[in-house]
Formats: C-alpha cells, structure tokens, sequence
C-alpha cells in the first residue's frame, strides 16, 4: 500500500486515528450534533441514518467540521431510537497542521511517500509534534510536554537514519520567521508556531 506523505508523517508522529463509532437518536427537529471525539480524520467518517449511508458537502445530506466534530445535517433525522450512527478515526492533530508540517519539511502532503528527501518525512512530524506541544502548552503542560518528548525522539531517530539539510524551508503562509532544517533536527531547539498569526517563537 502506498502512503501519502500525510499519512507517513501522522504514523511517525502517533497520530494514525483510532477508530470511534457514535450512536444517537433522531429527534425529527434537531440538525445538529456534535462527535464525542475530535479532531476528526478528513474524509474518514461514514454516517449512517436509519441503516442509509448518507453523503457529506455542502448542498448534500450533511457537513462535518473536522476540527470541531461538528455534524449537521441538511434535514433533521427522523425521531427514532438510535437512527444516527457515524463510524470514523479519531485523530489529535488537525490535518491542516498536518499539511502545514509537510509543506515546512518540504513536502507535497498528498504525493506518495518519500518522493523527495527521506529525511523530509521525520522533519515534517518533528514539526508536527512541536505544533501540537504548543496548542496544548497553557491548557495541558503534561500532555504537551509528552509531544515535545515524541518530537525530540524523532529528531534523534532521523539524525541517524538519513542525513539532514541544512537548508532553509521557505515560508508561504504569513509568519515572519522561516525554519531552518538545522533548528529543528540537529541544535534541539524548538520552534512553537503560535496560531493565528504570530510568529514562530523558539525559546
């Protein structure tokens, strides 16, 4: 099976989704529900109305907000016990981080694995756990402390399975600061991407 370099980097990083199937009941008026676990791993959730698979977008039978889990329906369910059903893979990291962690290591997240540099895929989920370790650096110091540990373990890993770049990955998104390869899998620094605009931040 060949792999997208998305889903490469979520494997190194821990994040492959855990399969999660919800049950609830229709109500005939209610639209919107909401997933016990998010985020949600895109294109990965089937839901099921009264045993019919039903299909997701815009002007179809229902939206899913993959970052919220979110779901709501573009006519409201029929009342019925347990009538609403949604199988998919429950992730933690968003897959635009997981997108924006590929293009700074270099890579086209949807081509297959490795077409480019080996060592790309290991730079790409260091960043990826040092995203997350920020996100959740104020609101849980344990959890973001055991992303950072992932990080640092993959960058060790990566120094001695390929050699790295030393060159610089040049940014396209609005941040004002670049990330050099060398920061993030040779010196042990660790570049924070605050969201929404801030720059990165390396303490």
């Amino acid at each position: 099976m060949a792999y997208t370099n998305a889903q490469f980097v979520r494997m190194l990083a821990g994040d492959s989704g855990i399969a999660a199937r919800d049950v609830t009941s229709g109500d005939g008026v209610s639209r919107e529900f909401y997933l016990s676990t998010a985020p949600v791993l895109g294109a990965s959730a089937a839901v099921y109305v009264g045993g019919t698979l039903k299909t997701e977008g815009g002007g179809a039978d229902y939206t899913l907000d993959d970052r919220t889990g979110r779901l709501y329906f573009a006519v409201a369910p029929p009342a019925a016990s347990d009538n609403v059903i949604v199988v998919y893979l429950a992730v933690q990291c968003v897959d635009e981080d997981v997108a924006e962690a590929c293009r700074q290591g270099g890579l086209d997240s949807t081509a297959t694995t490795q077409t480019g540099e080996p060592a790309a895929n290991f730079r790409a989920a260091v960043l990826l756990c040092y995203y997350k370790s920020a996100e959740l650096a104020t609101t849980n110091p344990a959890e973001s402390a055991a992303w950072a540990a992932r990080a640092d373990a993959l960058r060790a890993r990566a120094t001695v399975t390929a050699p790295m770049s030393a060159g610089a990955v040049k940014r396209v998104d609005g941040y004002s600061q670049d990330i050099k390869a060398t920061d993030v899998l040779t010196t042990g620094t660790n570049p924070r991407r605050q969201y929404y605009g801030e720059e990165d931040r390396i303490p």
